[in-house]
């Protein structure tokens, strides 16, 4: 792995709202019972790019949605290792778009198990 702590870079930031369209529309997409998860593999890559959306519709407060959002790039953060030690054998990247999509406010640990899930999936794809 070619990183030993467990940061979020700001390199590792996807932000641009082009290159969030671009993975969302040409992007293949994994689901699981409270998130979708939107990827697009990259080659000229050298980092894993991420980004989170709680849609507005689903929570009217700020502070829900923030909530949802930071315990997600957590849950991120800590996991990123599934997706670089893959990217260390194969050289290959990806922009991770992830949409909440339950109705409640999850606990950690179920935001962290289905997101290791779904990490694992988009590794067992491709």
């Amino acid at each position: 792995m070619t990183e030993n702590r467990n940061t979020f870079k700001f390199s590792e930031h996807l932000k641009s709202r082009k290159e969030i369209s671009r993975v969302y529309k040409h992007g293949t997409s994994l689901y699981s019972d409270s998130f979708v998860l939107f990827f697009l593999k990259e080659e000229k890559l050298t980092t894993h790019k991420f980004a989170v959306s709680v849609p507005k519709k689903l929570f009217k407060s700020a502070v829900k949605r923030n909530k949802i959002k930071r315990r997600v790039r957590e849950s991120f953060r800590l996991n990123k290792s599934i997706l670089y030690n893959f990217s260390e054998k194969t050289n290959i990247f990806f922009n991770v778009f992830l949409i909440y999509k339950n109705k409640e406010i999850l606990s950690y640990e179920k935001i962290n198990a289905e997101t290791v899930k779904l990490l694992k999936n988009l590794i067992a794809d491709n």
